[in-house]
Protein backbone atom coordinates (compact mmCIF):
# COMPACT_ATOMS: atom_id res chain seq x y z
CA UNK A 1 0.00 0.00 0.00
CA UNK A 2 0.71 3.90 0.01
CA UNK A 3 3.19 5.28 2.58
CA UNK A 4 1.80 7.06 5.38
CA UNK A 5 3.14 10.23 4.05
CA UNK A 6 5.53 11.29 1.31
CA UNK A 7 8.84 12.49 1.74
CA UNK A 8 9.42 15.67 -0.69
CA UNK A 9 12.66 16.28 -2.64
CA UNK A 10 15.07 18.57 -1.49
CA UNK A 11 16.20 21.42 -3.11
CA UNK A 12 20.14 23.04 -2.86
CA UNK A 13 20.35 26.94 -1.52
CA UNK A 14 22.62 28.52 -3.53
CA UNK A 15 25.83 27.19 -5.60
CA UNK A 16 29.14 25.39 -4.57
CA UNK A 17 30.17 25.23 -2.09
CA UNK A 18 27.38 25.93 0.09
CA UNK A 19 25.61 23.00 -1.71
CA UNK A 20 26.42 20.42 0.51
CA UNK A 21 25.62 21.73 4.09
CA UNK A 22 22.40 23.57 2.92
CA UNK A 23 18.70 22.61 0.71
CA UNK A 24 15.29 22.78 1.69
CA UNK A 25 12.71 20.62 1.06
CA UNK A 26 10.73 21.19 -1.95
CA UNK A 27 7.37 22.22 -0.15
CA UNK A 28 7.14 24.17 3.13
CA UNK A 29 4.81 25.49 6.15
CA UNK A 30 4.47 29.07 7.28
CA UNK A 31 3.87 29.22 10.95
CA UNK A 32 3.88 31.99 13.57
CA UNK A 33 3.68 32.59 17.14
CA UNK A 34 -0.24 32.12 17.52
CA UNK A 35 -0.31 28.75 15.73
CA UNK A 36 3.17 26.51 15.51
CA UNK A 37 2.54 24.70 18.97
CA UNK A 38 -0.83 23.47 17.07
CA UNK A 39 -0.16 23.23 13.70
CA UNK A 40 3.42 21.66 13.67
CA UNK A 41 3.45 18.72 15.16
CA UNK A 42 0.58 17.88 12.97
CA UNK A 43 2.28 18.60 10.01
CA UNK A 44 5.28 17.01 10.69
CA UNK A 45 2.76 13.73 11.18
CA UNK A 46 1.65 14.09 7.59
CA UNK A 47 4.81 14.46 5.90
CA UNK A 48 5.64 18.38 6.02
CA UNK A 49 9.53 18.65 6.73
CA UNK A 50 10.29 22.56 5.69
CA UNK A 51 8.62 25.62 8.04
CA UNK A 52 8.66 29.21 7.46
CA UNK A 53 8.52 31.15 10.83
CA UNK A 54 7.29 34.15 10.11
CA UNK A 55 5.09 36.89 12.14
CA UNK A 56 1.42 37.62 11.18
CA UNK A 57 0.20 40.19 8.74
CA UNK A 58 -1.01 42.95 10.94
CA UNK A 59 2.70 42.79 13.11
CA UNK A 60 4.86 43.45 9.95
CA UNK A 61 4.61 46.96 9.80
CA UNK A 62 5.38 47.82 13.94
CA UNK A 63 8.58 47.41 15.85
CA UNK A 64 7.72 45.27 19.02
CA UNK A 65 10.92 43.83 20.34
CA UNK A 66 7.63 41.59 22.50
CA UNK A 67 6.47 39.67 19.56
CA UNK A 68 9.96 39.12 18.44
CA UNK A 69 10.98 37.73 21.92
CA UNK A 70 7.76 35.54 22.09
CA UNK A 71 8.78 34.18 18.58
CA UNK A 72 11.32 32.71 19.89
CA UNK A 73 9.98 31.65 23.46
CA UNK A 74 7.11 30.08 21.13
CA UNK A 75 9.82 28.15 19.37
CA UNK A 76 12.09 26.96 22.22
CA UNK A 77 8.72 25.30 23.60
CA UNK A 78 8.02 23.51 20.94
CA UNK A 79 11.10 21.82 20.65
CA UNK A 80 11.05 20.90 24.54
CA UNK A 81 7.64 19.74 22.94
CA UNK A 82 9.30 17.66 20.15
CA UNK A 83 12.32 16.07 22.48
CA UNK A 84 10.08 12.85 24.06
CA UNK A 85 8.34 12.17 20.65
CA UNK A 86 10.16 10.62 17.01
CA UNK A 87 10.25 14.17 15.71
CA UNK A 88 13.25 14.81 17.67
CA UNK A 89 15.19 12.06 15.48
CA UNK A 90 14.00 13.58 12.72
CA UNK A 91 15.83 16.49 13.06
CA UNK A 92 18.11 15.74 10.00
CA UNK A 93 15.32 16.23 7.89
CA UNK A 94 13.62 19.42 8.92
CA UNK A 95 14.28 22.34 7.18
CA UNK A 96 13.65 26.19 8.74
CA UNK A 97 14.01 29.17 7.56
CA UNK A 98 13.35 32.38 9.30
CA UNK A 99 11.39 34.96 7.49
CA UNK A 100 11.32 38.82 9.19
CA UNK A 101 10.16 41.89 8.13
CA UNK A 102 12.79 44.40 8.52
CA UNK A 103 11.46 45.87 12.01
CA UNK A 104 12.09 42.17 13.21
CA UNK A 105 15.72 41.47 11.80
CA UNK A 106 16.87 41.62 15.46
CA UNK A 107 14.82 38.53 16.08
CA UNK A 108 17.82 36.58 14.42
CA UNK A 109 19.44 36.68 17.97
CA UNK A 110 16.68 34.97 19.98
CA UNK A 111 15.62 32.52 17.39
CA UNK A 112 19.02 31.25 16.75
CA UNK A 113 19.59 30.83 20.69
CA UNK A 114 16.28 28.39 21.01
CA UNK A 115 17.43 26.50 17.67
CA UNK A 116 21.24 25.85 18.35
CA UNK A 117 19.98 25.11 22.39
CA UNK A 118 18.23 22.35 20.28
CA UNK A 119 20.97 21.07 17.85
CA UNK A 120 18.63 22.94 15.04
CA UNK A 121 20.00 25.35 12.88
CA UNK A 122 18.40 27.93 10.30
CA UNK A 123 18.45 26.70 6.85
CA UNK A 124 17.83 30.22 5.34
CA UNK A 125 17.22 33.75 6.39
CA UNK A 126 14.67 35.66 4.39
CA UNK A 127 13.94 39.53 4.62
CA UNK A 128 10.02 40.38 4.26
CA UNK A 129 8.94 42.75 2.28
CA UNK A 130 5.47 41.38 1.52
CA UNK A 131 2.44 43.62 1.86
CA UNK A 132 3.62 47.13 1.00
CA UNK A 133 7.10 47.33 2.62
CA UNK A 134 8.77 46.49 -1.01
CA UNK A 135 9.67 49.98 -1.58
CA UNK A 136 13.14 51.38 -0.95
CA UNK A 137 14.34 52.61 2.00
CA UNK A 138 18.42 53.29 2.84
CA UNK A 139 17.63 51.00 6.08
CA UNK A 140 16.72 48.00 4.30
CA UNK A 141 21.00 48.62 3.57
CA UNK A 142 21.76 47.90 7.29
CA UNK A 143 19.27 44.99 7.73
CA UNK A 144 21.09 43.49 4.63
CA UNK A 145 24.43 43.76 6.13
CA UNK A 146 23.08 42.21 9.17
CA UNK A 147 22.19 39.03 7.31
CA UNK A 148 24.79 39.43 5.24
CA UNK A 149 27.15 39.11 8.28
CA UNK A 150 24.96 36.25 9.73
CA UNK A 151 25.62 34.52 6.45
CA UNK A 152 29.28 34.68 6.21
CA UNK A 153 29.74 33.27 9.70
CA UNK A 154 28.05 30.06 9.07
CA UNK A 155 25.27 30.92 11.05
CA UNK A 156 22.44 30.53 8.12
CA UNK A 157 22.97 28.36 5.24
CA UNK A 158 21.41 31.41 2.68
CA UNK A 159 19.21 34.54 2.63
CA UNK A 160 17.30 36.18 0.48
CA UNK A 161 14.26 38.19 -0.04
CA UNK A 162 10.23 38.01 -0.37
CA UNK A 163 7.84 40.11 -1.98
CA UNK A 164 10.67 42.65 -3.31
CA UNK A 165 10.69 44.47 -5.92
CA UNK A 166 13.03 44.83 -8.82
CA UNK A 167 14.71 48.13 -7.44
CA UNK A 168 15.25 46.83 -4.38
CA UNK A 169 16.55 43.46 -5.17
CA UNK A 170 19.34 45.13 -7.62
CA UNK A 171 20.37 48.22 -4.75
CA UNK A 172 20.85 44.83 -2.58
CA UNK A 173 22.92 43.10 -5.04
CA UNK A 174 25.10 45.44 -5.83
CA UNK A 175 25.81 46.62 -2.25
CA UNK A 176 29.42 46.73 -1.85
CA UNK A 177 30.64 43.66 0.49
CA UNK A 178 26.91 42.03 0.74
CA UNK A 179 25.87 38.45 -0.08
CA UNK A 180 24.08 37.77 -3.41
CA UNK A 181 20.36 37.26 -2.67
CA UNK A 182 20.22 33.72 -2.41
CA UNK A 183 17.02 32.75 -2.36
CA UNK A 184 13.90 34.86 -4.12
CA UNK A 185 10.50 34.49 -2.96
CA UNK A 186 7.54 35.75 -5.13
CA UNK A 187 3.50 35.11 -5.85
CA UNK A 188 3.04 32.88 -7.90
CA UNK A 189 -0.29 30.75 -7.97
CA UNK A 190 -2.01 29.48 -11.24
CA UNK A 191 -3.48 32.35 -13.44
CA UNK A 192 -1.67 34.66 -11.88
CA UNK A 193 -0.42 37.38 -15.08
CA UNK A 194 2.26 39.52 -14.67
CA UNK A 195 2.04 43.03 -13.47
CA UNK A 196 4.24 44.72 -15.78
CA UNK A 197 6.91 43.28 -18.52
CA UNK A 198 10.00 44.23 -16.09
CA UNK A 199 8.75 41.89 -12.89
CA UNK A 200 8.88 39.18 -15.34
CA UNK A 201 12.11 39.59 -16.76
CA UNK A 202 13.47 40.19 -13.46
CA UNK A 203 11.55 36.99 -12.39
CA UNK A 204 13.39 35.39 -15.50
CA UNK A 205 17.01 36.74 -14.05
CA UNK A 206 16.83 35.35 -10.57
CA UNK A 207 16.27 32.08 -12.63
CA UNK A 208 19.53 32.52 -14.69
CA UNK A 209 21.51 33.51 -11.75
CA UNK A 210 20.31 30.20 -10.13
CA UNK A 211 18.65 32.09 -7.50
CA UNK A 212 16.26 29.57 -5.33
CA UNK A 213 12.50 30.35 -6.33
CA UNK A 214 10.26 30.11 -3.54
CA UNK A 215 6.52 30.73 -4.22
CA UNK A 216 4.01 32.14 -1.79
CA UNK A 217 0.49 32.67 -1.78
CA UNK A 218 0.06 29.33 -4.32
CA UNK A 219 -3.91 29.22 -3.82
CA UNK A 220 -4.03 32.98 -4.82
CA UNK A 221 -5.61 35.79 -2.93
CA UNK A 222 -7.95 34.66 0.02
CA UNK A 223 -7.11 31.03 -1.05
CA UNK A 224 -9.48 31.28 -3.69
CA UNK A 225 -8.40 28.28 -5.66
CA UNK A 226 -9.03 26.22 -2.87
CA UNK A 227 -13.02 27.44 -3.20
CA UNK A 228 -12.92 26.92 -7.33
CA UNK A 229 -14.73 23.99 -8.63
Amino acid sequence: GLPAYFILPRMRLGAPPSWKRASVPALGLEVNASNMLEVVPQALEEGVRHFYLTFPVEERHGESPVQGRLLALRLAELLNLMVPGFYHYLRSNVSLTLVTPPCFVRTYEDVSKALQLHGYVLDAWLLDLRGGSDRWDVKLIDYWRTMSGVRRSGGVGNIGVVGASRDVCDRLSTEMGSVPIGVYGVELYPGRAWQEPREKAHFEQQVLRGTLIVAFNVFGPKQSLLESP
